[in-house]
């Protein structure tokens, strides 16, 4: 016998089989645009909040600082740095990320920070990481209303956060930068060599745009609270390829003028400590990023410089 539905059973079997297969569609799409995306600060929010090896040296910085320090080569008797370097982040992010640093792991007692010549620039926030955050973490951040509900949203999905990208990211070839996996340590990566990418200036007029509101205020906000918790910190500016970088006196004077505030050395590699390795092309991926050949060679150069300074214990492998 034929069973008979009436009308509205139907269409509510109709609308929850089309319901299903759409939630089950976006999903899938969300989480393959989560495979081809980088979780290097996803590992980062692991080691920071999971509770095991005390973490108190530390590296801050931007792509510089990531792709730039090594921090196996800084390792030493009494001395295991984690990069915690991230992607576009200046002083507005590690001001915020600093609190969460120090609610899980304490005062820092070394910080080494990779100061861009445009550190101050960047945008990025604590709540951009909302896609790395533990859930217990970022279901906090959602409910505090002093954080921003409609970015840890939209930052969370990767189907909502790349959707500029959303064909890219699914079908795209592997990006200019191919990340080498097998030199990650410990928060850093490395850039395979080979494959220059020369922007002339076009990438350095992406970096004069206006400083964010409140970007200085950050990053005095990090200094003293680093200063407070009485940390060694010594400011590093890594090597770009100065062909194409180019000089920028103005935008480092006020760095180091910050570092005399608070009485901490300043190391620039694209002046006063620039070397022949700002001239070999094939030391980088493009020219404000070392490769991992120009990234050992010039950590071996900062370990050693930093041990001149006391800022390492001396006898560092």
């Amino acid at each position: 016998m034929k069973v008979q539905y009436n009308g509205p059973v139907d269409r509510f079997f109709t609308s929850l089989t089309f319901g299903l297969i759409t939630v089950g569609t976006v999903a899938f799409c969300d989480w393959l645009i989560d495979l081809r995306v980088d979780r290097q600060a996803e590992r980062c929010y692991a080691a920071l909040l999971g509770g095991g090896e005390r973490l108190d040296a530390i590296i801050l910085g931007s792509s510089h600082g990531l792709y730039g320090i090594d921090p196996a080569i800084l390792e030493g008797p009494g001395i295991r740095p984690f990069n915690f370097s991230n992607q576009g982040s200046g002083p507005l992010y590690y001001a915020e990320w600093y609190d969460l640093y120090r609610r899980y792991q304490g005062p820092a007692r070394w910080a080494l920070i990779s100061v861009d010549w445009f550190w101050v620039k960047w945008w990025r926030r604590l709540d951009h990481d909302a896609d790395s955050l533990p859930l217990d973490v970022w279901l906090r951040r959602l409910a505090d209303p002093a954080n921003e509900a409609s970015t840890l949203v939209f930052m969370r999905f990767a189907l909502i956060r790349e959707h500029s990208q959303f064909a890219f990211r699914l079908f795209g070839e592997e990006s200019t930068f191919p990340i080498d996996e097998s030199r990650s340590y410990r928060g850093g990566s490395a850039l395979r060599p080979g494959g220059y990418a020369e922007q002339g200036q076009a990438g350095k007029r992406a970096y004069r745009g206006p400083t964010p509101p409140g970007s200085w205020v950050a990053f005095r906000r990090l200094c003293t609270r680093l200063r407070e918790d009485d940390a060694r910190v010594v400011f590093v500016q890594t090597p770009e390829y100065l062909p194409d970088a180019g000089e920028h006196p103005q935008e480092n004077a006020a760095i180091a003028a910050l570092a005399r505030d608070y009485g901490w050395p300043f190391l620039n590699y694209n002046a006063e400590r620039a070397s022949r390795l700002n001239h070999e092309r094939d030391m980088f991926a493009d020219w404000n990023h070392l490769n991992a050949v120009g990234r050992a060679r010039f950590t071996q150069s900062l370990r050693r410089d930093l041990e001149r300074l006391g800022a390492l214990p001396a006898g560092n492998r």
